[in-house]
């Protein structure tokens, strides 16, 4: 039996009439392999469409191949030629020799399709497709379906289309066309890429081996269409070589996947690391709340993202068989004045709290010959001795009030990197907390040792801010497990306007005033119930924000003034909206409170349930000041997320102001996240906008929304 073949006997049917030839007698049917070993430990790949000339694309990967020297079997296939590269060729994948577990078509158009299906009847189980669906959009959809269609109707996995290839380096695999890996040869390590598109993969490996990073595999995933980062995530999870994932994400597609991926990596101790494209670049709001649903998926599935691509790589080795921290503060020790500055703006701006060392650590110091000037940054530019930095850096991290710490060093480290890497490396050793080093001179020394020492190292104080900050804002996945229901309505839509999405609100507990609904075509009160001033707003369910047309009128005193507002916003919403249905119009009791939110519940189409909480009234929009979680949430992440919005500070008292009822608004906020768990009907999106926070222990008041149902 071939190595690394695994067989199934198959014998024939009792009183079945003997065949003519003794070997007939006898099935031998090769059992599928699991698709860990298919993907990391393949034993055997084709290469079809095979180019003759290792310089270009359709040649690289032969050539490559043959360059690693591959511990497998090697198959070109080649309709045209006999000899590719001066090695045999098969005509045909009929026409092998041996099983293949993975084939890479280097074929265009329907042509890879049929290549595709060629590999299904062979038993192939892994077809990378190289080339992307290239047409115009009908052709491109037409080619889509019926790719997907001969993966299911073979049972084969696909890879792309538009995929680079992958690389195992601890198989001596490099089935793949970038010409990254022609020019240098991976190290063998424990970091596993998985990258979008094409050529990200490559761009990765490059600026990694110059880090003298190793790596267990890089995958190029293409288009996604079948194989997605979160299944070959989750595969790679259980393998006891990898310790950490990065991820190059153009999209979260297949979120329920991805989180399936971050379950078992964090239960496995294997932290992901990664950076998302944005979507919409041009970012009108809708655009920017959901991207900000996007990051809350990765950091509700303990997923650490950064926000700069030069980070990605730089913070791995920061995350290797660590948890996420307690808190949010670093310490840095600095021998550059103006870098350890540099990066104490910056971490501040995002939130991380800069502590530096009290008043005994100082003088522990100081005794030991190390004076430090005051200041948030431990400031040893007038004393850049090692023996100092070690001190330092010990007592940094000694103490209980850190949970990182960032060594900053200078341009010594250019001229000498064993004397100036050496105090990092003896205090890593030594301590549990996380250490990183930010090398301002370019010193590729420095960078290797610390590297080999497993010690992350940022180039910029840039990066570094965003690898710290990313460190420390890394949680461990949600307790609640979210829903990821990202489906598609799967009826007819209804809208509700604010009268009747009102009505729900204060079915879920939230609190909304006194109205009275004047339906169409009715003669307007005599008298109202309840005194003024005044709010009246037409409603329809085609106008979401009455105010942006002119369909709200405030502060009413008496009922003859509101019979003139209900004429004036029934005609401005008449003439902005003409194709609108008008329900009538909403006179409510002028309210007043602290401050005035918005809370906003949605499906997005990537990552599922989510709910958004934002200043109200279009502050949303102007500043961008929003918190976003999957749906639902418990009572510590609803307050997490008002700590989160910057310009509810004044509802916690600041400056001595009156505090606001922040128990009431995390009630609201739980509230309209359970619109997730229910189904019949299921609500897409609803909003309380804005929502009225009176103060401590006054509650909260709903003043208008709307909803929008299956």
């Amino acid at each position: 039996m071939p190595r690394d073949e695994a067989a199934t006997i198959v014998a024939t049917e009792p009183g079945a009439n003997p065949a003519p030839a003794p070997e007939a007698r006898l099935s031998i049917v090769p059992a599928r392999k699991d698709l860990a070993d298919i993907l990391l430990r393949p034993a055997s790949v084709a290469v079809i469409g095979a180019g003759n000339e290792p310089g270009d694309a359709r040649g690289r990967a032969l050539h490559l191949l043959r360059q690693y020297d591959f511990r497998g079997h090697v198959y070109p296939v080649s309709a045209s030629r006999r000899l590719v590269q001066g090695t045999h060729a098969w005509p045909a994948l009929s026409a092998l020799p041996g099983p293949a577990d993975q084939a890479l078509i280097l074929l265009e158009g329907d042509a890879a399709i049929d290549a595709v299906e060629a590999c299904g009847r062979a038993r192939i189980p892994l077809a990378v497709i190289h080339d992307p669906l290239d047409g115009d959009d009908e052709t491109r959809r037409a080619r889509r379906e019926r790719l997907i269609e001969a993966g299911r109707h073979h049972d084969i996995r696909i890879l792309g289309p538009g995929s680079a290839g992958l690389v195992i380096p601890a198989r001596d695999l490099a089935l793949t066309t970038d010409p990254a890996f022609a020019a240098r040869r991976p190290r063998d390590g424990r970091l596993m890429v998985l990258a979008a598109g094409a050529s990200a993969m490559g761009t990765l490996f490059s600026r990694g081996a110059a880090r003298e990073l190793g790596f267990a595999g890089l995958v190029s995933l293409g288009e996604e269409i079948d194989l997605s980062a979160g299944e070959i995530g989750e595969i790679a999870a259980a393998d006891p070589d990898i310790d950490a994932f990065v991820l190059f994400l153009g999209g979260l597609h297949r979120s329920a996947t991805l989180a399936r991926f971050a379950a078992a990596a964090h239960a496995a101790g294997k932290p992901i690391v990664a950076y998302r494209l944005r979507r919409h670049p041009a970012a009108a709001a809708h655009s920017k709340a959901a991207e900000a649903a996007a990051d809350g998926f990765l950091a509700a599935h303990g997923i650490v993202r950064v926000d700069q691509f030069e980070t990605l790589l730089d913070l791995a080795p920061m995350l290797v068989r660590r948890r996420p921290a307690r808190g949010r503060t670093a310490a840095i020790v600095s021998a550059d004045e103006c870098a350890g500055a540099m990066v104490a703006d910056r971490l501040m701006a995002s939130g991380v709290a800069i502590d530096g060392l009290d008043d005994l650590a100082r003088e522990r110091l100081a005794h030991g010959g190390v004076a430090l000037p005051d200041g948030r940054v431990a400031d040893l530019s007038a004393v850049p001795r090692p023996e100092a930095l070690r001190a330092v850096l010990d007592e940094a991290l000694d103490a209980p009030n850190n949970d990182a710490v960032l060594a900053v060093l200078g341009t010594a480290a250019a001229l000498d990197a064993g004397a100036a890497t050496a105090p990092l490396i003896a205090a890593a050793q030594r301590a549990d907390k996380p250490l990183a080093a930010l090398l301002m001179a370019d010193a590729p020394e420095a960078l290797r040792l610390l590297s080999e020492a497993g010690i992350a190292a940022f180039r910029a104080p840039e990066t570094a801010a965003d690898g710290v900050r990313a460190f420390l804002q890394w949680t461990a996945p949600a307790a609640l497990a979210p829903l990821l229901d990202n489906e598609a309505p799967r009826g007819p839509v209804r809208a509700l306007h604010a009268g009747q999405a009102m009505q729900i609100f204060r079915m879920l507990g939230i609190t909304i005033p006194t109205m009275f609904w004047l339906k169409r075509d009715t003669e307007p009160p005599k008298s109202m119930p309840f005194p003024p001033p005044y709010v009246v707003k037409v409603l329809s369910p085609h106008i979401r924000h009455p105010a942006d047309i002119g369909g709200i009128a405030l502060g009413i005193e008496t009922v003859s003034g509101l019979h003139h507002a209900i004429e004036t916003v029934t005609v401005n919403a008449a003439a902005a909206e003409p194709d609108a249905y008008l329900d009538g119009v909403a006179i409510q009791r002028l309210e007043r409170g602290l401050a005035e939110v918005a809370i906003r519940f949605e499906r997005d189409p990537e990552v599922g349930p989510v709910v958004t909480l934002a200043m109200g009234e279009g502050m949303e929009e102007t500043y961008g000041d929003r918190a976003v979680r999957l749906a639902p949430i418990d009572r510590a992440g609803a307050y997490a997320m008002i700590d989160e919005v910057r310009g509810l500070v004044q509802l916690r008292g600041y400056r001595n102001r009156a505090p606001g009822d922040l128990e009431a608004l995390a009630q609201a906020l739980v509230a309209m996240s359970s619109f997730a768990l229910i189904s019949a009907p299921r609500v897409l999106a609803a909003a309380v906008d804005p929502l009225l926070v009176r103060g401590e222990g006054q509650g909260i008041l709903a003043l208008d929304g709307w909803m929008r149902t299956e």
